[in-house]
């Protein structure tokens, strides 16, 4: 019945399997935020997947660094911060089970997908039914990832939503972001979020405001605005 398990496995740098987690007792959990942070030699998690995780809220960078990890699998959840939660998982293939999570009280998405090369679109467009139900930051939320197109945003409500900055920064497969850009928003940063996204022929801001706009369209040659 344990609250809180941050930090657990931090920096555990030669861990290169954990098993028997289908044992614990997760269900009065409000804190997994770091548990598995730089466990750089992770490759498998047995067990996770029967975590009931419901009154979890604190997931913030549980796998950040876990660069050798190849699939996760977590069910509904319904996290108020999960900035960077699976940052750097640069082998990340298969992620199961975000089209359960209830996201409406989430207000920090930071780095989220923050360098997981591996990723498919596939995968993101698992995340496609996501609601936001409070103000929120799409900050480096897919930088660096090999997204080619947002079409999984074209049915998200973004009126809420404070920040883009940097949110596809380095996304340099990214061919249509018009599922992200074609909302109405009233951004206080939209900095540098499409800034080295070399294969973007096109964007269209026409229903967005932004306080700042700073290198938002950086090393973008070929794009029409």
């Amino acid at each position: 019945n344990c609250t809180n398990v941050s930090h657990m496995f931090q920096n555990c740098t030669s861990l290169t399997e954990i098993v028997g987690l289908d044992t614990w007792n997760m269900s009065n959990c409000t804190n997994v935020s770091y548990i598995f942070y730089n466990c750089s030699s992770l490759t498998e998690i047995v067990g996770m997947d029967t975590w009931n995780m419901s009154n979890c809220t604190n997931i913030e960078s549980m796998f950040d660094g876990c660069k050798l990890l190849t699939s996760i699998k977590l069910y509904n959840l319904a996290p108020t911060y999960c900035s960077y939660i699976f940052s750097n998982c640069s082998s990340l293939t298969e992620l199961v089970g975000l089209d359960t999570w209830n996201m409406s009280n989430c207000t920090n998405f930071s780095g989220m997908f923050l360098g997981c090369s591996s990723l498919t679109d596939e995968v993101f467009n698992t995340i496609s039914n996501w609601q936001f139900g409070v103000p929120f930051s799409l900050y480096g939320t897919f930088k660096g990832t090999n997204i080619t197109n947002l079409d999984f945003a074209t049915n998200w409500d973004m009126s809420k939503c404070t920040s883009l900055e940097m949110t596809c920064f380095d996304c340099s497969k990214l061919v249509n972001a018009d599922g992200l850009t074609k909302h109405t928003m009233n951004l206080i940063r939209l900095n540098r979020c499409f800034e080295n996204c070399s294969s973007l022929d096109h964007l269209d801001f026409t229903g967005v405001k932004a306080e700042t706009w700073k290198g938002a369209f950086n090393r973008i040659p070929n794009c029409k605005y």
